[in-house]
């Protein structure tokens, strides 16, 4: 009976350690998930608050685009109406993919552009083209730390308790954006 006597505040003094353990544990589980479910909306705003700036900057270049060539005037209406699709999406998906597709364009417009110095001819233009270029070098980087969070807050979701306690807080994967193409050459 003296041997029961020390046994069970022993036990009981182990019992509650661990269970102290395990609450934190879990919270500080919790506590990093939301950090990085916060970290993945700021990034997000990021690049869209750079996709919104660059957006701006389109209509100015397209409004410049009679006094260019045909191939680039083509290419800037082509934009223009790749902005306006971003513009009208109805989800996120839809306007980053809107946004992939604008990038994707201008980036083909400073090429055509590099082949034929056409853009650099007239001065405003070349402001505008140089603000374009800044702007796409921006984006790029912000999509660049936004896949990141993302990654890592997959990468937090997988991993015991995280997985768990994601599936209890109803938080869900998120899904990187498209590949960033690279910083874009200025010349």
């Amino acid at each position: 009976m003296a041997v029961m006597l020390w046994v069970l505040p022993v036990l009981a003094a182990v019992l509650s350690a661990a269970g102290w353990y395990g609450y934190n544990v879990c919270r500080n589980t919790v506590n990093h998930l939301v950090a990085l479910d916060r970290r993945c909306e700021t990034a997000f705003a990021d690049m869209d608050f750079h996709q919104k700036h660059r957006r701006n900057i389109i209509p100015g270049l397209a409004a410049m685009a009679d006094d260019l060539a045909e191939p680039q005037r083509d290419l800037i209406t082509r934009i223009r109406d790749t902005n306006a699709k971003a513009l009208n999406a109805t989800t996120t998906a839809m306007r980053l993919r809107a946004e992939g597709h604008l990038t994707a364009q201008i980036a083909e417009l400073l090429v055509a552009d590099d082949r034929s110095a056409g853009l650099g001819a007239i001065p405003e233009i070349a402001e505008l083209r140089r603000q374009l270029v800044e702007c796409e070098n921006r984006i790029t980087a912000a999509r660049r730390f936004y896949n990141l969070a993302i990654e890592e807050y997959n990468a937090a979701m997988r991993q015991f308790p995280g997985c768990y306690l994601a599936e209890r807080m109803r938080m869900i994967t998120r899904h990187p954006c498209g590949a960033a193409a690279g910083r874009v050459s200025a010349l």
